[in-house]
Formats: structure tokens, C-alpha cells, sequence
């Protein structure tokens, strides 16, 4: 039996559990089974009113023991169209001893509502209590509502990232100065 062979049995097996549901019940089951790992965590808050859906939250154990270990920085990003119905994946990572970044949290969220993400937020600051020990939020240009996140970190500077600064610095150069690529390469040479 290769390694084509195990992929095809497990397959057949998640088919065979899953005929005949909707999706909505795969997806609980789905989380359910993420949940008997122990220290797993996952919510699927339901709107009183309409009943839906507006978030899916989970975390690893894993992931939980990375952010209690470097609390202190984390970066915050949203991924638009993510799935057919176009959810956003509204993500929150650190960097770990070898300064690469390691996701420690995501949502699945309808909107990039600010009831949305404050819900994602509470989860996720239950779900964290080293939370506290947050001291800078980084996020792209992108991200909207950076009031939900000064309420959630109160304590934590909010700085963008790197990148974009950059970006920004580039385009400025160009439209203000009349400056076409090489003379940005002078103006700007370290970032060209």
C-alpha cells in the first residue's frame, strides 16, 4: 500500500461519515472532533435574531502554549475571500524564538464587522489569559477596525507593518517629487 493508497481509504472514510449532511453539519462535526483533542478550543456563536452564523473560532493546544510563550508582539491580518461564500480569515500570529511567524489563533468570519472581531477578540483573550502581556498589535493598512483592537488591548501600541510603511514611503517619493524608479533607488536605497 503507498502513500496514494492511505490518502484514498481516508478519504472514502471521511466521505462515508459525512453522506448526506449539510454543510452546516459537517462543520460542527468537524469541530466537535478538533474539540477531543485535549486543550483544543473552538466556538460557533449563533446570532439570536437570525440565527446564523458569523464566526467560526479555533486554536490548537499548540498554538495556545506559542502565544503564552511570546505574548508580548503580535501581528493581525485579515485574508479576504477565503472560501465560495467569501468569509474573511481573520488571523493572529507571533514570532517565536527563530523570529519566524507562527499563527496562534483563527476566524472564520462573515464580515470584518466590529462585532465580528470583538466577539474573535473576547474568545480569544479567554481562551489566553497572557493575553495582558500584549505590548504592540501590528496590522496591514487593510485592517479597519483598529478601535476594536486599542478596546481588546488597551495597553498595546498599534503599528503598521513594515512592509506598508515602506510601500507608502515609495509611492509619496515617486508622486511628490516627480521621481521616476531610478531616482527612487537614490532617493530610497535601502527599500529598493
Amino acid at each position: 500500500m503507498d502513500l496514494r493508497d492511505v490518502h484514498n481509504v481516508l478519504a472514502a472514510g471521511t466521505r462515508k461519515n459525512q453522506v448526506g449532511k449539510t454543510d452546516e453539519e459537517r462543520t460542527v462535526s468537524l469541530l466537535h472532533e478538533f474539540c477531543e483533542t485535549d486543550g483544543n478550543a473552538a466556538t460557533l456563536p449563533v446570532d439570536d435574531s437570525s440565527g446564523l452564523v458569523h464566526a467560526v473560532c479555533f486554536q490548537t493546544a499548540r498554538q495556545k502554549r506559542l502565544f503564552k510563550a511570546f505574548p508580548e508582539v503580535i501581528l493581525v491580518d485579515t485574508t479576504h475571500d477565503t472560501n465560495k461564500n467569501k468569509y474573511k480569515l481573520f488571523s493572529i500570529q507571533v514570532d517565536d524564538v527563530f523570529d519566524k511567524g507562527q499563527y496562534v489563533y483563527h476566524s472564520q468570519v462573515e464580515s470584518e464587522m466590529a462585532d465580528n472581531l470583538s466577539f474573535c477578540l473576547k474568545e480569544f483573550k479567554e481562551s489566553n489569559p497572557a493575553w495582558v502581556n500584549i505590548r504592540v498589535v501590528v496590522t496591514d493598512t487593510d485592517f479597519n477596525e483598529k478601535d476594536v483592537l486599542a478596546d481588546a488591548f488597551p495597553d498595546a501600541r498599534q503599528l503598521i507593518r513594515q512592509f506598508h510603511v515602506i510601500d507608502y514611503l515609495r509611492k509619496q517619493v515617486g508622486s511628490r517629487c516627480g521621481c521616476g524608479p531610478e531616482d527612487k533607488k537614490i532617493l530610497l536605497p535601502r527599500y529598493s
